[in-house]
């Protein structure tokens, strides 16, 4: 962030995307090491984006939430990964007196 923002906000802005996780959210037993990380993660996109925003450097972070596979069909259970780039494009083509921060994306069957 340090090294590209500032060609960014010089160029007339940009877009951000962070990947993240449930995680970010809430830990579970099993995600110990996992979930303070992606906590951090989560705390750092919104601070960038608070940042960067007047900037007109639009910070978004997504939860990926699910199985992913190359080809999936709408029925297999698993996210497509270019249904995954779809959602992002859309996100970063966003107007300005509407940008989005922070969306979860699962496939329709995740227990969540």
């Amino acid at each position: 962030a340090w090294i590209i923002c500032p060609r960014m906000g010089k160029g007339g802005g940009g877009v951000i995307g962070v990947t993240g996780a449930t995680a970010s959210l809430r830990g579970k037993p099993v995600t110990a090491g996992f979930a303070p990380a992606k906590a951090a993660q989560r705390m750092l996109a919104q601070s960038l984006a608070r940042q960067l925003g007047p900037k007109d450097i639009h910070v978004f972070y997504a939860i990926i939430d699910g199985g992913i596979q190359a080809g999936a069909a709408g029925g297999s259970g698993k996210m497509n990964p270019d249904d995954i780039a779809q959602t992002y494009w859309d996100i970063a083509q966003q107007k300005k007196s509407c940008w989005t921060f922070e969306l979860d994306t699962r496939p329709f069957c995740e227990n969540w």
